[in-house]
C-alpha cells in the first residue's frame, strides 16, 4: 500500500533525522560511510544572549582536517548596537571534521554604534555574567571605539552520532568549545572617552572563551 504525500515526507524527514550527514547505508544500518562524511555545521553561541547578541556560526568542510567557519553577530547594549563578523579556519590534529580537536587562526572584528556616553556605562550583573566570551565587544564598547581581534583558538568539536554510534534522538546535535587567544586592538576614532571604570583603555592581549550548540548535516 502506498503512502500518503503526508506520511511519505514524515517518513523522507525521519531518516533524514536519524542519520544527519547521510549515514544510513542501503541495507539501513547506521555506520560510517567514507563519501557521505558531514560537510556543514551550524552554531548558535548561547552565552551571547546574556549581552545581549545573536552570535552565530556555520562552518563548512574543506578536507577531513580542515572546515572554514564563518562568525556573525548582531546585538544591543544601554542604547548602544554592534555588528561582529568574523572567520575561523580550524585545523583538526587529533579527530576530523566530525569531532576532534580543533586549533588554527580567528579573527573577530567589533564595530559599534554608540549615541550617547551612557552607552559605554558598566555591566549589570546580568549582562556580565556572560562576558568570557564576549570580551572583545565589552572592552571596545567600553571604550567607545571598534576592534579587531586576531588570534589563534584551541578547542574541541562534538557532533552526535558522527562517529556511527547511537543517540537517535540527538543524532546531528553539536557542541564545540575552546579558548581564543589574541592580540584585542581597539581601532577608529573614539566616539566617547573611555569610561572611568573601565578595566582596559589600550590594546593589548586577551584571552576569552568560545561555546557553542547547533546542528551539523
Amino acid at each position: 500500500m502506498a503512502l500518503s504525500e503526508p506520511a511519505a515526507a514524515a517518513k523522507l524527514f525521519w531518516e533524514w533525522h536519524q542519520a544527519p550527514c547521510d549515514r544510513t547505508w542501503a541495507d539501513g544500518h547506521v555506520g560510517n560511510r567514507p563519501a557521505d562524511l558531514c560537510k556543514l555545521s551550524m552554531v548558535l553561541s548561547p552565552y551571547h544572549l546574556a549581552y545581549p547578541i545573536v552570535f552565530y556560526s556555520v562552518e563548512v568542510r574543506l578536507f577531513a582536517w580542515l572546515g572554514t567557519a564563518f562568525d556573525s553577530g548582531l546585538g544591543t547594549y544601554k542604547g548602544g548596537a554592534v555588528t561582529q563578523f568574523g572567520i575561523r579556519v580550524p585545523f583538526y590534529p587529533a579527530g576530523d571534521f566530525d569531532g576532534g580537536l580543533q586549533v588554527g587562526p580567528f579573527v573577530r572584528a567589533a564595530f559599534l554604534r554608540l549615541p550617547d556616553a551612557t552607552s559605554t556605562e558598566p555591566p549589570s550583573t546580568r549582562h556580565a555574567v556572560g562576558s568570557a566570551v564576549y570580551n572583545d565587544v565589552e572592552f571596545a564598547r567600553s571604550n567607545g571605539r571598534n576592534a579587531i581581534y586576531p588570534g589563534i583558538l584551541i578547542g574541541g568539536k562534538y557532533i552526535a552520532g558522527a562517529k556511527g554510534t547511537e543517540f537517535s534522538s540527538v543524532r546531528g546535535l553539536t557542541l564545540q568549545g575552546g579558548f581564543l587567544v589574541g592580540y584585542h586592538a581597539l581601532v577608529g576614532s573614539p566616539r566617547h572617552e573611555p569610561h572611568a571604570l573601565a578595566t582596559r583603555t589600550e590594546s593589548g592581549f586577551l584571552p576569552q572563551l568560545y561555546l557553542e550548540a547547533g546542528y551539523s548535516l
